[in-house]
C-alpha cells in the first residue's frame, strides 16, 4: 500500500513552514532555519500505510524529494513524489555509492582508512582522477556563480563507501558517519576555552570542519546524482593538525571500537552527531542548544528532567557541590535561550563548559559499556546514591533482598 497522509493530519501548514525554511536551487537544498528539521520529522510522522512500516527512514525520503524540486509544492504533490521515490528505491535494491568531501586538515596524520561505526572511511591528499574529474565537472557552474566555494588545496579528501537504495539515502548514512568521526575528533581536540580579544565575530568551535560541498559517486567515479549537498554555515577553517597525532588516532580507534560494541551504541552515536552539528554553528546560542540536547540524550530517557540530569552528571565528579552549581546555571541559561531571553555574552563561555560535561558523560558510557546491558541500567547507576552512608544502605538492602529471596551465589 502506498503512503498516505494520516487521517485528520494537516500537512500543508507544516510543508509551507518547510518551504520557508529552505532554499531550493538547482538540486541543492540550503537550510535557512533549524526548525526545518522538526517540521520534516512532523511530516514524516504523518505518513501512513504499509510502506511506513518497512524500515525505510521517512525523514530521509522527504529530504530526497526536496533535493529534486526547485520550487514550493503542495502536500498532495509531495505525497505523490514520495511514493514515486519509494517505488523506485524498492525496485533498484541496494547499490554501492561513495561520499566524497574534504576535511580541514592536511590529513598526513590520519591512517589510510578507518572503520567508523557501520562504514569505512578512506583519507587522501588527492583524489583519483576518475572521482576528481566528475566532481569538478558537477560543481563548476555553482562555483562560477558563487553558490559554493571550490575545494581548498590545504584540505584533505575523505571517501566513505556505503550501500543504499538511492543517492540521497547514501548521503544520509555517510554524512551521519562523517559527523560521528568529526565529533569524536573535535571532542578530543577542541580547546577547553577560548576568548576573542579583538572583534565580535563568532566562529564555530569545532577545529575540524568539512569543505563547502559534498558529492555522491558510483564506485567507478562517476557522479551518482546531479544533486550537490552543501554546508550553509561554511567558512574556511585554519588547517587542523593535532599536537600528538599518533595518540589521537589510537584513542579515536579505541573509542570507536568501544562505541560499536556498546549495547546502546545508536544513542551514543546520535549524541555525537548532535554535538558535531552544534559546534559547527557560528551562532553561540544555536551551538549551546544543540550541545545541551546532546548532553540530555545521554543522561536522560525520553522525558526531559533537569533535576535528574544534574544529579546524574554530578555523579561523575568528586566536587559535586561545585558542579551542581554550574549545571543548574547552565540549565537556567538553556531555558532562557529557548525563549531568546538569555545573556548572549555568556553563551560562548557556557558552550565550553557544556562541552566538558558532554565529554565526561560520553566517556563514562564508552569506558563502562560492558557493565550495562541497556541504557536504562546506566541511568539507574547515575541516579543512585553518592554518599558513603547512602551507598552502604543500598548495599545492605540488596544483601537483605538476596537473603530474603534465598538467592544462591
Amino acid at each position: 500500500m502506498a503512503y498516505r497522509w494520516a487521517e485528520g493530519s494537516k500537512p500543508n501548514p507544516v510543508l509551507e513552514s518547510v518551504m520557508e525554511s529552505v532554499s531550493l536551487s538547482d538540486g541543492a537544498v540550503g537550510i535557512l532555519r533549524l526548525s526545518v528539521h522538526g517540521d520534516i520529522a512532523v511530516l514524516a510522522s504523518m505518513l501512513q500505510g504499509q510502506q511506513a512500516d518497512d524500515g525505510i527512514d521517512r525523514v530521509d525520503l522527504i529530504w530526497d524529494v526536496l533535493h529534486g524540486i526547485n520550487a514550493p509544492i503542495s502536500a498532495t504533490k509531495l505525497l505523490s513524489l514520495i511514493n514515486v521515490a519509494r517505488s523506485a528505491q524498492r525496485k533498484g535494491g541496494l547499490k554501492k555509492f561513495c561520499l566524497i568531501t574534504t576535511l580541514s586538515t592536511d590529513g598526513a596524520w590520519l591512517p589510510r582508512s578507518l572503520q567508523i561505526c557501520e562504514l569505512r572511511a578512506r583519507f587522501r591528499k588527492t583524489l583519483p582522477r576518475k572521482f576528481k574529474s566528475a566532481r569538478v565537472q558537477l560543481v563548476k557552474e555553482q562555483i562560477r556563480t558563487g553558490i559554493i566555494h571550490e575545494d581548498l588545496e590545504s584540505y584533505s579528501f575523505i571517501q566513505i563507501d556505503v550501500e543504499a537504495e538511492s543517492a540521497g539515502a547514501a548521503f544520509a548514512k555517510s554524512d551521519r558517519e562523517l559527523r560521528i568521526l568529526r565529533g569524536l575528533i573535535c571532542l578530543l581536540s577542541n580547546p577547553s576555552f577560548e576568548k576573542t580579544l579583538l572583534g565580535s565575530e563568532h566562529k564555530p568551535i569545532n577545529v575540524l570542519r568539512t569543505g563547502h560541498f559534498h558529492t555522491i559517486h558510483n564506485t567507478d567515479g562517476s557522479v551518482a546524482t546531479d544533486l550537490i549537498w552543501y554546508e550553509p554555515n561554511y567558512s574556511p577553517r585554519v588547517t587542523f593538525t593535532p599536537r600528538k597525532p599518533s595518540v589521537l588516532v589510537d584513542v579515536l580507534k579505541k573509542t570507536l571500537r568501544r562505541m560499536r560494541n556498546c549495547p546502546y551504541n545508536g544513542r551514543l552515536e546520535q549524541a555525537v552527531v548532535r554535538f558535531a552539528s552544534g559546534f559547527d554553528e557560528s551562532d553561540p546560542d544555536a551551538a549551546f542548544l544543540k550541545c545541551w540536547s546532546a548532553l540530555e540524550s545521554i543522561l536522560s530517557s525520553n522525558v526531559a528532567d533537569y533535576k535528574q540530569l544534574v544529579r546524574r552528571c554530578i555523579f561523575l565528579y568528586e566536587d559535586r557541590d561545585y558542579h551542581e552549581s554550574i549545571l543548574k546555571q547552565l540549565a537556567e541559561h538553556r531555558n532562557a535561550s529557548v525563549h531568546r531571553a538569555s545573556d548572549n555574552s555568556l553563551t560562548k563561555s557556557f558552550c565550553y563548559l557544556l562541552q566538558n560535561y558532554f565529554a565526561t558523560a560520553l566517556k563514562f558510557h564508552i569506558r563502562n559499556y560492558t557493565r550495562f546491558s541497556n541504557f536504562e541500567e546506566a541511568l539507574t547507576l547515575l541516579s543512585g546514591p553518592v554518599s558513603q552512608s547512602d551507598v552502604n544502605a543500598a548495599m545492605a538492602r540488596a544483601l537483605f533482598a538476596k537473603r530474603f529471596l534465598a538467592i544462591k551465589p
